[in-house]
């Protein structure tokens, strides 16, 4: 189950604001404008990734990967395809929901490294 580790408003009168997610294993910063989640009462259903590139498959490890790069919101994430069709990816618990088409050459159930330099939660 993921989880509000913090937020940080940005904006509380335009509800902006930048939280930090957990699953227990891998924290994760996101965008959110609209913020209007209650921290305990809240269903994180799909994380959406901005300006993804580099998608590859990954032949000799799979595992889930989850790291913070230099800007705010950039990631390199590895995780499992579970939605082609809808371009989503399992990074733990996290469903991340990605801004471009995977490759036509990727399957489910293949891992994938891509990077990402926004993340996003509505």
């Amino acid at each position: 189950m993921l989880k509000i580790k913090k937020i940080n408003w940005i904006s509380e009168s335009a509800k902006e604001a930048e939280v930090l997610l957990t699953d227990g294993t891998f924290d994760i910063l996101c965008y959110s404008q609209p913020f209007e989640y209650d921290i305990e009462n809240h269903d994180f259903e799909t994380i959406y990734l901005f300006s993804v590139s580099n998608i590859l498959i990954i032949d000799n490890e799979r595992k889930s990967l989850v790291k913070k790069l230099n800007n705010s919101y950039d990631y390199e994430f590895s995780g499992e395809v579970i939605e082609r069709n809808n371009n989503r990816i399992r990074v733990g618990e996290f469903v991340l929901e990605l801004d471009f088409p995977l490759p036509k050459d990727i399957k489910e159930g293949e891992y994938v490294s891509l990077y990402c330099e926004r993340v996003d939660i509505y």
